[in-house]
C-alpha cells in the first residue's frame, strides 16, 4: 500500500507539469492544486510513518531503522541514505511551490507558469530517481541483522541539519526557477525581478546560515578532530550556494543599475551551486577526501578530474542514476543562462518552444522508472550508451540557440577576424588544460565576451575570465603557462585595440569614490571567493585543501573587512583621511605578520603553506578585523538609536528595523571571522604535539591548563550509569580527567581543586562501529577539547574481559586549547538574529501585502500565499 504513494506522486507531478490546473477556474484550481501538492509530499510522510512504526518488512526501514532506536533517531534515519533525502527534498519543493503558487510581483502569466513548471519538473525528476531506487521495496528476511543507522547520525543535531540543508537548497531552486522564467519570457515592462528574487533569497540565506552552522556545531561536538570547519568537500559545497545568495542580496547596492540578466545569473548560480553541493555529498567517493561520502568505490583506474570520476561513477547503479541527473540539470542551467546572454548580444529573442527542450531531461529517467516499476529490476537506464552522451543532453538548449543564432553570430564575428581566431584558440587552451569542467567554462566565457558589440570595453567578462585563470592556477588545476595563455586570450581585445578614451578617474580621496568602491566590494569579492572555493573544491578529490582555502581566501576576506570598515567610518572620518587609515591598517598587518608571527596562541609558529606560518596568516587578517569590530559595533548602536527615535513612524520603523538587522549580520560576521582565526587558522590539527599520553595521577600541561588522568570508566548497556547517560549504543569506554588552572598552582606545587572533570570516551554500537564522545570544557575565553584515542578503546575492552584494567597506567588523548572559539558561535548567533529581523514576513501593510524596505525597494508589494 505504502509503495503506491510514489507512483501517485509521480502522476500528480505529471498532471501539474502538463498545465492542466491552469485551465481551471480559481475555486476548482485551488482545491485541485491542494490535492496534487499533498500527493507530492505523501511518499515522504509514508516513509516517515514506516520508520516511526519500525516497519522492518520494508528494506529501507530494516537497514537503517528499528524499534531499538529512540523515536527521534527513527525520524532522522529517514535521511540516512539516498532514497529518504530525495523524498524529503521533493516534499519541501511541493510545499514551497504551493506557498508561492500565485503570481509574484510583476510576474507575467507566462513567467508564472514557467516558474511553476520548472519547480514541478525538478520535483518530478527527484521522484523518478526515487522510483528507480525503490525506497518501498520489501525486505527478503526481516529477521536478518542489518548494518543499522550510522553511529555518527545518532545525534540530536542530525535530526535538524539535513532537513534544513534541503530546505535551503529548495529556496535556491526557487531562485533558479524565478530566474529561468524571466529569461525565457522577458518582459520589457517588468522591472521587478530583483524584488521577486529577494522574496526567496532572504529565507534562503536564513535557512542556509542556520543549516551550515548546525553542521559545523555537529562536527565540533561529535567528530573526533576538535574543530567545526576543515574545508571538507561537503562543507565547502554547502557554503557555495550560501555565497551565491549573499551576492544576489547585495546586487541592489552595486553602483549602477544591475540588469535583469545579472540578477538572473545570480539566481541561477544559487540553483547551480545547490545542485552541485548535493552532487558532492552524494557522489559515492568522487570526493574521496570527504568524511561525508556515502560510499567509496575503488573500481578500476581513477581519474584525476572530477568530471572523469563522475563519468566513471555512472557505471554504479545506486549513485550513477542520481548524479548523472544532477549533472544534466546543472548543464541545463548553464545552457539557459548563456543562451540568454547570446540572444541579448545579437539582439534576438528566445525562439518559440525553447522552454520545452528542458523536458528532454525527464525522458530517460522516466523510461527507467517505468521499467523498475513494472519489472522490479534495477538497471542503469543508459546501459550500453556512453554516459557522456546522456549527460550532455543538458546542453541541447545551448546547441539549439547556437544554431538559431548562427547567421547573426557569424555576421557579428566577421566584423573583426580577431574574434574568429580567439574562440578556437580558447578551445585549444581548454584542451591543453585537461580539466573538462574548467576548460568548458573558460570557452563559454570567451564566446560570451567575443559576441559583445565592443569586447574591448566589456570589463566584466574580461575580468571574469582573467580571475578564472588566476584562481585555476592557485588551485593547481592549471600550470602557469596554461593560465597565462588563457589570460592572454581574455585580454587580447584590449591589447589589440586602440587606447580607449579617457574616462573619469575614480576619486579615492572623495566620499563618492570611496562609497562606489565599498558598494561594489560585496558583489565582486564574494563572487571571487565563491569562484575560488569552487575551483579548490574541484581539486579536492583525494585530499582536503584547508591551507589553500585559508591562504588564498585571506586577501579577499581582508578587502571585504576593509570595505565594511570604510563604510562604518563614512560619517565620522574625513574622506581624505580614510585612504591613509586603510593603508596604515594594511601596513600594520604586514609588519605584525613579519615580526610577531609567534606571539599568538595555538600553533602560530607552525608552517602553513610555503614559507608562511599560521601566525603570519592570522596577523595578516586580525588588525583589520579587530579595528572593524568596534566600528561596526558603533554602526549597530547608531541603528538602534535611529530605530528608537523613529518609533512613531511605522513605515520608517520598518526601514530602520531591517537596516539594523543587516548591520547585525555584518557585526556578527566579523566576530565569527575573529573566532575562526583563533579556532581554525591558528590550530594545526595534524600536529602530533596535540596527541599525548597522560600518566595516572600526574599533571600534564596543555595551554593554560593542567590535565590529570585519574582512572577509566567502563560501562555496558543495562548498567544504571550507562542507561542514565546514553539511550543508544552498547558499550562505553572512557577516561576520567581532572582539569586544573595552571595559574592557580601554589609555590608548593599543590593543584588545588579541579575546575572541571572531563570524561572523553568511545561509545560502541551493535554494528561494531565506534563513536567518539568528545569532552568539552567551555570557559570564559574559549574551549578545551579532549578526545579519547579510539585504538585504546580496544585495549580497554580486552583488559576488561581479562580483569586487567588496573594494569593500564596511561591514557592516550588528543587535546586542543581553543581560546576565542566562543566567538564563532557568538558571531553565528548574532548573524541569525540579524537575518531574522530582515525577513519581510514580519512586515506587512494594512492590506496584508509583503513589504521590502531595503534601499531602492521602498513600497515593494507581493502577494502572500493566501491571496488569489
Amino acid at each position: 500500500m505504502w509503495g503506491s504513494t510514489l507512483p501517485l506522486a509521480i502522476l500528480a507531478s505529471i498532471i501539474l507539469l502538463s498545465g492542466f490546473t491552469f485551465s481551471l477556474d480559481s475555486i476548482n484550481r485551488k482545491w485541485v492544486e491542494r490535492v496534487l501538492h499533498f500527493l507530492l509530499t505523501l511518499p515522504f510522510f509514508a516513509l516517515l510513518f514506516l520508520f516511526i512504526n519500525s516497519e522492518t518488512s520494508y528494506h529501507y526501514v530494516w537497514q537503517y531503522g528499528g524499534a531499538d532506536l529512540p523515536l527521534r533517531y527513527r525520524i532522522s534515519a529517514v535521511w540516512a541514505a539516498r532514497e529518504g533525502p530525495l523524498l524529503l527534498w521533493a516534499a519541501f519543493l511541493a510545499i514551497v511551490v504551493y506557498y508561492w503558487r500565485n503570481p509574484r510581483l510583476g510576474e507575467s502569466k507566462k513567467q508564472h507558469e514557467s516558474r511553476l513548471r520548472f519547480m514541478w519538473g525538478f520535483t518530478l525528476l527527484l521522484l523518478l530517481i526515487a522510483e528507480i531506487l525503490d525506497p518501498f521495496r520489501k525486505t527478503l528476511n526481516p529477521n536478518w541483522s542489518s548494518s543499522g543507522l550510522n553511529a555518527l547520525l545518532q545525534t540530536d543535531l542530525m535530526i535538524f541539519h539535513p532537513p534544513l540543508i534541503f530546505l535551503f537548497y529548495t529556496f535556491c531552486i526557487s531562485l533558479g526557477a524565478r530566474s529561468i522564467a524571466t529569461l525565457l519570457h522577458p518582459d520589457e515592462n517588468d522591472s521587478d525581478l530583483s524584488k521577486r528574487l529577494t522574496e526567496a533569497a532572504r529565507p534562503a540565506l536564513l535557512t542556509g546560515t542556520l543549516s551550515v552552522g548546525l553542521g559545523g556545531l555537529w562536527a565540533y561536538t561529535v567528530l573526533d578532530w576538535g574543530g567545526y570547519w576543515a574545508w571538507d568537500p561537503v562543507e565547502t559545497g554547502s557554503l557555495l550556494p550560501w555565497l551565491a545568495v549573499v551576492v544576489l542580496l547585495h546586487l541592489h547596492i552595486k553602483p549602477g543599475k544591475a540588469s535583469d540578466l545579472l540578477y538572473a545569473g545570480a539566481g541561477l548560480m544559487a540553483a547551480f551551486t545547490a545542485i552541485f553541493a548535493t552532487t558532492v555529498t552524494r557522489a559515492s567517493g568522487v570526493w574521496a577526501s570527504s568524511v561525508h561520502t556515502f560510499v567509496n568505490d575503488d573500481a578500476g583506474e581513477v581519474s584525476k578530474y572530477a568530471w572523469g570520476r563522475i563519468m566513471t561513477l555512472s557505471t554504479d547503479y545506486s549513485a550513477g542514476v542520481e548524479v548523472i541527473a544532477y549533472v544534466q540539470v546543472m548543464l541545463l542551467i548553464v545552457s539557459i543562462w548563456f543562451s540568454a546572454v547570446l540572444c541579448k548580444s545579437v539582439g534576438a529573442n528566445i525562439p518559440k518552444g525553447f522552454e520545452r527542450s528542458g523536458l528532454l531531461l525527464l525522458v530517460v529517467p522516466s523510461i527507467a522508472a517505468i521499467n523498475t516499476f513494472f519489472s522490479g529490476e534495477s538497471k542503469l537506464y543508459w546501459e550500453g550508451i556512453n554516459p557522456l552522451i546522456i549527460a550532455l543532453v543538458g546542453l541541447i538548449p545551448l546547441v539549439w540557440i547556437v544554431i538559431h543564432l548562427w547567421a547573426s553570430g557569424i555576421g557579428l564575428l566577421m566584423r573583426d577576424p580577431t574574434r574568429l581566431l580567439l574562440i578556437p584558440t580558447s578551445i585549444a587552451v581548454a584542451l591543453w588544460l585537461g580539466d573538462p569542467i574548467v576548460g568548458f567554462i573558460s570557452v563559454l566565457i570567451v564566446i560570451a565576451h567575443q559576441v559583445q558589440e565592443k569586447p574591448s570595453v566589456e570589463y566584466g567578462w574580461m575580468s571574469a575570465g582573467v580571475i578564472l585563470w588566476i584562481f585555476a592556477s592557485w588551485a593547481q588545476i592549471a600550470d602557469v603557462i596554461v593560465a597565462a595563455s588563457g589570460m592572454g586570450i581574455m585580454l587580447a581585445p584590449v591589447l589589440l585595440s586602440s587606447p580607449p578614451e579617457e574616462e573619469e578617474s575614480l576619486a579615492l580621496f572623495t566620499r563618492k569614490g570611496q562609497m562606489k568602491i565599498v558598494f561594489s566590494a560585496p558583489v565582486i569579492l564574494v563572487s571571487s571567493f565563491l569562484l575560488l572555493a569552487w575551483l579548490l573544491l574541484l581539486n579536492s578529490l583525494d585530499r582536503t585543501q584547508l591551507e589553500a582555502h585559508e591562504f588564498y581566501g585571506s586577501p579577499l576576506i581582508l578587502l571585504l573587512v576593509l570595505a565594511l570598515m570604510v563604510y562604518s567610518w563614512r560619517r565620522r572620518v574625513p574622506a581624505e583621511r580614510i585612504v591613509w587609515y586603510v593603508s596604515g591598517v594594511v601596513c600594520i598587518s604586514i609588519v605584525l605578520a613579519w615580526f610577531m608571527s609567534g606571539s599568538l596562541p595555538g600553533d602560530s609558529e607552525s608552517a602553513f603553506i610555503g614559507p608562511f606560518s599560521r601566525g603570519q596568516l592570522a596577523w595578516f587578517m586580525l588588525p583589520a578585523l579587530l579595528i572593524a569590530l568596534p566600528s561596526m559595533g558603533f554602526e549597530v548602536v547608531m541603528r538602534v538609536k535611529s530605530l528608537r527615535d523613529g518609533r512613531k513612524n511605522t513605515r520608517g520603523r520598518q526601514t530602520r528595523w531591517i537596516g539594523l538587522g543587516s548591520q547585525l549580520v555584518h557585526f556578527g560576521l566579523i566576530i565569527l571571522l575573529i573566532g575562526h582565526v583563533f579556532a581554525t587558522t591558528l590550530v594545526d590539527r595534524g600536529d602530533v604535539g596535540h596527541r599525548m599520553s597522560l600518566p595516572l595521577d600526574e599533571p600534564v600541561e596543555v595551554g593554560d591548563f593542567l590535565l590529570v588522568f585519574t582512572g577509566f570508566e567502563l560501562s555496558v548497556q543495562g548498567d544504571a550509569e550507562f542507561d542514565s547517560r546514553f539511550d543508544v549504543g552498547e558499550r562505553y569506554a572512557g577516561a576520567v580527567v581532572e582539569v586544573y588552572e595552571e595559574s592557580k598552582v601554589n609555590s608548593n606545587g599543590e593543584l588545588g581543586a579541579p575546575i572541571a572533570i572531563l570524561e572523553p570516551g568511545v561509545l560502541r554500537f551493535s554494528s561494531g562501529l565506534p563513536r567518539s564522545e568528545v569532552a568539552i570544557l567551555s570557559g570564559a575565553t574559549g574551549d578545551l577539547i579532549i578526545i579519547f584515542d579510539l585504538s585504546q578503546a580496544e585495549e580497554l575492552g580486552q583488559a576488561m574481559s581479562n580483569g586487567e584494567v588496573d594494569q593500564i597506567q596511561r591514557v592516550r588523548v588528543t587535546a586542543y586549547d581553543l581560546p576565542g572559539s566562543h566567538l564563532v558561535w557568538l558571531g553565528w548567533g548574532i548573524m541569525m538574529i540579524g537575518m531574522l529581523m530582515t525577513q519581510q514576513v514580519w512586515w506587512r501593510s494594512e492590506e496584508g501585502k509583503c513589504l521590502s524596505t531595503l534601499p531602492g525597494f521602498e513600497g515593494m508589494k507581493t502577494l502572500d500565499s493566501g491571496e488569489e
